[in-house]
């Protein structure tokens, strides 16, 4: 009879420790693709597109004091959320936009092929919430990409 009460006892364990496994690493994975844009969201009010896909993103160490920089590049398809999100986005040149893109860039050692082409005169966001916290949000049309460079100090 002991032997059935510790077998019991050795299932239940295992069921507990499989359940646990469960909820803890499968909301992980399932929410690891929508990281990105939710953080981006809620650090900055900006919501890029639902349809969008991250294919690139890399950061900087975060400092003691939280400061980092950090770069994504999204896929975009294009339906009315993304038609609106790029709507209302700046056209034309702003030097500071592409001096703080190339700052950000070069800080995190970004491959050319990785890197935003300026010379195609991409919608932007620059956005900052303090003097120094900083985004920018470029639109590529040829490629169908956005490019998110956050900056923290």
């Amino acid at each position: 009879m002991k032997l059935k009460n510790k077998n019991k006892v050795f299932i239940i364990a295992l069921m507990a420790v499989i359940l646990i496994l469960f909820l803890v690493i499968i909301p992980m994975f399932w929410n690891r693709q929508n990281d990105s844009k939710r953080v981006i969201a809620i650090n900055w009010g900006i919501r890029i597109p639902d349809t969008s896909e991250e294919i690139y993103e890399k950061e900087s160490p975060a400092g003691f004091h939280g400061d980092n920089d950090r770069y994504h590049i999204f896929k975009i398809k294009m339906d009315q959320q993304t038609t609106d999100f790029i709507t209302n986005m700046n056209t034309g040149n702003n030097p500071g936009l592409q001096e703080y893109v190339r700052t950000i860039l070069k800080t995190l050692e970004i491959p050319e092929e990785y890197s935003p082409q300026m010379e195609q005169k991409p919608k932007w966001i620059l956005y900052s919430k303090n003097e120094w916290d900083k985004i920018a949000v470029l639109y590529m049309e040829k490629e169908q990409r956005l490019y998110v460079i956050e900056h923290f100090q």
